[in-house]
């Protein structure tokens, strides 16, 4: 259970590092807007781990979740992150290279997917 909590805690601290530099990381250079951009894939790439983690869905088997260390754990909204248009796009923007990536131009909403998952990580 130890290699769990550490595995968790990983997920949360490279989403926290990775939004800190999404959000912050300024200026129209190729490096900056590389590192914006990395900083911004990791972030969404560790909210939908987190999220996966915090709800139960669409779990494998092997797949660490919060109802490992607790029985009847809280329920988390995650509202923004469940939502079936945020759950596609992630889906489709961090594991497939898809034709369908040009339905979805519009900037991610960073600040709200922060929110939600440190909230959920400040009750855990």
């Amino acid at each position: 259970m130890r290699s769990a909590v550490r595995t968790i805690c990983y997920e949360y601290n490279m989403f926290h590092a990775a939004a800190m530099i999404a959000q912050n990381e300024s200026g129209s250079t190729p490096i900056s807007l590389a590192k914006r951009y990395t900083a911004l894939e990791s972030m969404l790439l560790h909210a939908r781990i987190l999220r996966d983690f915090f709800t139960g869905l669409n779990v494998k088997d092997e797949d660490i979740t919060l109802y490992d260390f607790i029985q009847h754990a809280p329920r988390f909204k995650l509202s923004h992150l469940r939502s079936k248009s945020i759950r596609g796009r992630m889906n489709k923007m961090l594991a497939h290279a898809s034709f369908s990536r040009r339905r979805y131009p519009k900037p991610w909403n960073t600040g709200l997917l922060y929110k939600e998952v440190s909230t959920a990580w400040s009750i855990l």
